[in-house]
């Protein structure tokens, strides 16, 4: 069973990202007024939501992918310069994994561990690992996830607030999030 949470992403300046692309990093006025030009029309917050939020619905996966994080992620909306990622954790780490990791810091926690996952039957074990574990991996994620995508942007110059909202929060989330002015 996937453990479903919500990226929500509101592009707030693209200023900075375009004057280092026509500046490259030296202080030019003349560029300078034409990159806050264009972060106004061609290159606004509103142009680029869908590109960025496609974009970043198919890094996911990967990126998760690496941590041991089997998850996908789709576009659910693009209003402006607002958009939401459904982001769906399917299955996490397995419990030998994490039982290995814990044995890094504690040699007993691991020795008992060890021996109750052996213990276990498998389906209850598949079942611990889905349920329990998913559910833990799936909101840890949710709530890193929102200020490493905030870094990784603001790195290239992007101006971006992100929440992570589980589905229950997601109507009144999404009212208030839509009544602001941009």
């Amino acid at each position: 069973m996937p453990h479903d949470f919500y990226m929500c992403i509101t592009l707030l300046s693209t200023e900075e990202a375009i004057k280092m692309k026509m500046t490259g990093g030296k202080t030019r006025p003349v560029l300078n007024a034409v990159a806050k030009g264009m972060a106004k029309t061609v290159a606004s917050p509103e142009a680029l939501a869908p590109k960025m939020a496609a974009s970043m619905a198919g890094e996911i996966p990967t990126k998760m992918s690496r941590k041991g994080i089997t998850a996908g992620a789709s576009v659910a909306m693009v209003q402006g310069p607002f958009y939401v990622i459904k982001v769906s954790i399917s299955r996490g780490p397995s419990l030998d994994s994490m039982v290995e990791k814990i044995g890094a810091k504690s040699e007993g926690a691991a020795k008992f561990g060890s021996c109750f996952v052996k213990c276990l039957p498998q389906a209850a074990k598949d079942k611990l690992e889905e349920d329990v574990i998913g559910k833990m991996i799936a909101k840890k994620v949710m709530e890193n996830m929102a200020p490493e995508m905030e870094t990784q942007v603001a790195e290239k110059g992007i101006a971006m607030a992100a929440d992570g909202v589980i589905a229950a929060e997601l109507g009144p989330y999404l009212l208030e999030a839509l009544k602001k002015p941009v």
